[in-house]
C-alpha cells in the first residue's frame, strides 16, 4: 500500500527539501498534499511538489473568527502540464 495524501506542517516541509532521505524514497502515489499551521513559501512549496511528483499542494491556515468553519484556504499549486 503506498500513500496518496500528505499533511505537512512547515518545517516537515523544509525537511522534505533538505533530506538526502527522501531522495531515496518514491513518492509518485501521492495525489495531494496540504500543508497547515504557517505559509510555506512560493519556492519551498514548488520544492516540495516537485518532490511528489509535480503534486499539487494545498495551503491554509485557520483563522480564529472562522474557527467553527475549519480550514480556510489560501493557495493551491497546480500541476505543471
Amino acid at each position: 500500500m503506498q500513500i496518496s495524501v500528505v499533511h505537512l506542517v512547515p518545517p516537515l516541509a523544509i525537511f522534505l527539501t533538505k533530506s538526502p532521505v527522501v531522495q531515496r524514497h518514491d513518492l509518485s502515489s501521492v495525489v495531494h498534499c496540504m500543508s497547515a499551521a504557517a505559509p510555506l513559501s512560493i519556492e519551498i512549496e514548488r520544492m516540495v511538489s516537485r518532490i511528489l511528483g509535480e503534486t499539487p499542494i494545498t495551503q491554509g491556515t485557520v483563522i480564529p473568527a472562522y474557527f467553527k468553519c475549519g480550514f480556510f484556504e489560501t493557495r493551491t499549486t497546480q500541476k505543471e502540464t
